[in-house]
């Protein structure tokens, strides 16, 4: 597959000490190996092909175990590296240093952003298939009613109406699942408004939103993440997971 997948994990993982104090967290054990295996497999298993991770805190530690256990030639994936440097730029600038360092390059427009501690077992290509062109951004959602963590969505009749994960309202009851889709031009419009640095990808979302080309997919499998030792446990113990060890 063309499409590359970024995969954000730069983040302190605060929430996690001790267990993170000298360890990032995409490398915290799920199932006796690192949780980043587990995500590099499932984009293996769904084809794709091409993987950059943006990583922050302690990402070398991240670079060191994919090359010493060979994950490159173990899934078949060309991986590469973006660290952030001396100044954190929020999810939504890490990926918008990730498309000017590939200005120029054949890669593709579109591109996949990921979660560093998201594991999302679903089949990627019914919802890349289902990404109408005329869109510029895709973001799945997932009928939560806050079951696993705040819905901040209101989703009716396959469309997003609403998105915000400061200020809820009762209509919410989808939350943002986590596979997200853009085009490089919805970043580049975006910069180009606000002449932002540093921003988060709910930004770029809500600015999609505003100007008509957000398009919602519908998932109907719940979400696991590992941004907190409740989410850490439900994973270790969930079917989705313990069928592929």
């Amino acid at each position: 597959m063309k499409v590359k997948v970024l995969i954000l994990a730069g983040g302190l993982a605060t929430r996690l000490r001790p267990l993170t104090t000298n360890y990032p967290k995409i490398l915290l054990e799920v199932g006796d190996r690192p949780f980043v295996y587990h995500q590099l497999r499932l984009l293996a298993l769904n084809g794709f092909k091409r993987v950059e991770l943006l990583l922050g805190f302690k990402g070398e530690l991240v670079e060191s175990y994919i090359r010493d256990n060979e994950l490159e030639k173990l899934f078949n994936l060309k991986i590469t590296y973006l660290y952030d440097g001396p100044k954190l730029l929020g999810t939504g600038g890490a990926v918008k240093r990730s498309l000017d360092r590939d200005k120029g390059s054949d890669s593709s427009d579109m591109f996949v952003v990921l979660y560093g501690d998201s594991y999302l077992d679903y089949d990627y290509q019914k919802i890349l298939n289902s990404l109408d062109k005329s869109c510029l951004a895709l973001m799945t959602v997932y009928k939560n009613d806050d079951s696993f963590d705040s819905s901040n969505v209101v989703f009716k009749d396959g469309e997003i109406l609403v998105y915000d994960k400061k200020n809820k309202t009762q209509e919410m009851k989808h939350i943002d699942w986590g596979f997200n889709i853009f085009h490089r031009d919805i970043f580049l419009s975006f910069h180009e408004i606000y002449q932002k640095e540093i921003f988060d990808l709910s930004e770029v979302f809500q600015f999609a939103l505003k100007n008509n080309c957000l398009q919602g997919y519908e998932v109907n499998k719940r979400f696991y993440e590992i941004g907190s030792n409740q989410g850490l446990q439900e994973l270790k113990e969930s079917k989705e997971l313990k069928e592929l060890l």
